[in-house]
């Protein structure tokens, strides 16, 4: 199969005998080898390894009808006609990704909708992938082969383009995208699918009653801490109370003492509440 954009998707097809008998005919299952389900709440791209001039099949379309149904959705909540809120709710409430432990957008803005509508899997027939956000370099070569695995990837973000996206939550100067992979079986009776999910690999919840911000510790050094950019606000990640909200590498770690997360408060509050320290989890 073609999409609009000429990228190539190939399907499988199982020619079987039906079940009751030699004389019921023939049983003809037509399936894909994988879905990639986008959680990560970035606009990622997606291609094939020796095809990266053409992203993956069918996610333009994906992308395009998010970007048509968060336009719609703003267009109602400004008329005071939440009917395609309500509808999305159901519609993430019956999705197969729902039980996956990954931030859950709130449904408060058009933007955050069209990255809970990007959520939905999206066909792939490729046995490896590379992964880029908008501002970032392409990922390594991932193998998709193995069911029941899961690992890291890292998109590091030249430093010319760190200013040219700023994630739905907030954060930008990014220096690395770090995020998680996973590969498990579809649900029935898509079992001869393998569900490709990228998720953060690091999401901070907030589980004090007040807001508190996140940021990259620089002191403990890394590439580009030494770099004069200051205490520049755009690397730090406000957290609501009660939120899950991913969190990523405004200096690119080469070592694991890089990766350590500063928490200070907002101005104006001098203290975290009693066991905050119990209730920040990262």
């Amino acid at each position: 199969m073609v999409d609009q954009a000429g990228s190539i998707l190939h399907l499988k097809l199982r020619n079987s005998p039906a079940e009751g008998g030699k004389n019921c005919g023939r049983a003809l299952t037509i399936y894909c080898e994988y879905w990639i389900e986008n959680a990560a709440a970035l606009s990622l791209h997606f291609a094939s390894p020796s095809k990266k001039d053409k992203e993956a099949a069918g996610l333009t379309l994906v992308e395009s009808a998010a970007e048509d149904y968060s336009a719609v959705y703003l267009r109602q909540m400004q008329e005071k006609n939440p009917s395609l809120y309500q509808s999305m709710v159901d519609l993430r409430a019956s999705s197969t990704a729902a039980s996956i432990d990954a931030p859950q957008p709130a449904f408060s803005e058009a933007q955050h909708l069209k990255f809970a509508l990007m959520r939905r899997p999206f066909m792939y027939s490729y046995h490896k992938v590379c992964i880029r956000a908008p501002n970032s370099d392409w990922s390594s070569d991932l193998d998709l082969e193995g069911r029941g695995t899961a690992g890291v990837v890292n998109l590091h973000v030249p430093d010319e383009k760190r200013a040219e996206y700023r994630t739905v939550d907030g954060q930008s100067d990014i220096a690395t995208y770090q995020l998680g992979v996973s590969v498990s079986t579809a649900p029935s009776p898509f079992w001869r699918t393998k569900l490709v999910t990228i998720q953060p690999h690091i999401v901070i919840h907030n589980r004090t009653d007040v807001p508190v911000l996140c940021k990259q510790d620089r002191s403990r050094g890394g590439e580009g801490s030494s770099r004069t950019r200051g205490e520049d606000n755009n690397a730090t990640l406000r957290v609501p109370p009660g939120q899950k909200v991913p969190f990523h590498w405004s200096v690119r770690p080469k070592n694991p003492e890089d990766k350590a997360v500063r928490i200070t408060l907002p101005a104006g509050l001098e203290a975290l509440p009693k066991s905050a320290d119990d209730d920040l989890r990262v």
